[in-house]
C-alpha cells in the first residue's frame, strides 16, 4: 500500500513539475499583416498594419497599436493567447477634426504552428461630433 502511495504521488510531482505557464517565444517579433477596423453604421475600413511583440515569462509588450505607430500594451497570458484591458488613447487625424481612439481590451491568439498572430481590440472613438464603439481585427505572418 505504500508503495503504491509513494508512486501516485511521485506521479502527481512530475506532472506539476513539467507544467509551464509562460508564453510562447514565438509571439515574439513584429508581425505584418491586415487591419480592419469596424464602427457600427459605417463600412469597414482595411489597412496593412504591423504589430511588434516582445515577450517575457506570462508578459508581452504589445507596441504600435495606434495608427500613427505609437501606444503599447502589456497583455497576459500562457501558451499562444493573451488578453490586456485598461485604457490607452491614440489619436487620429480625419477630414472632419482629431478622433481619440480608446483602447479598452484586447486578445492575442497565436496560431497552433506559430505562423500566424490575430488581434482583436475593441473600444471607443470619439470626434468630428460623434461617439461610438469600434472594433479592430488584426492578422499578420
Amino acid at each position: 500500500m505504500r508503495k503504491a502511495l509513494t508512486l501516485a504521488f511521485l506521479a502527481l510531482c512530475a506532472c506539476g513539475g513539467s507544467s509551464n505557464n509562460n508564453l510562447s517565444s514565438a509571439f515574439g517579433k513584429t508581425w505584418t499583416g491586415t487591419t480592419t477596423v469596424t464602427i457600427p453604421g459605417h463600412n469597414p475600413s482595411t489597412s496593412s498594419g504591423q504589430l511588434t511583440v516582445t515577450v517575457s515569462g506570462n508578459s508581452a509588450t504589445v507596441t504600435n497599436i495606434c495608427p500613427d505607430g505609437s501606444g503599447s500594451v502589456n497583455a497576459t497570458g500562457s501558451g499562444n493567447s493573451a488578453t490586456w484591458s485598461g485604457t490607452v488613447t491614440c489619436t487620429e487625424t480625419a477630414n472632419c477634426g482629431t478622433l481619440a481612439l480608446a483602447y479598452n481590451s484586447a486578445s492575442f491568439t497565436l496560431s497552433s504552428d506559430n505562423k500566424t498572430l490575430t488581434a482583436d481590440g475593441s473600444g471607443t472613438v470619439s470626434g468630428c461630433s460623434q461617439s461610438a464603439t469600434f472594433a479592430v481585427h488584426f492578422v499578420g505572418t
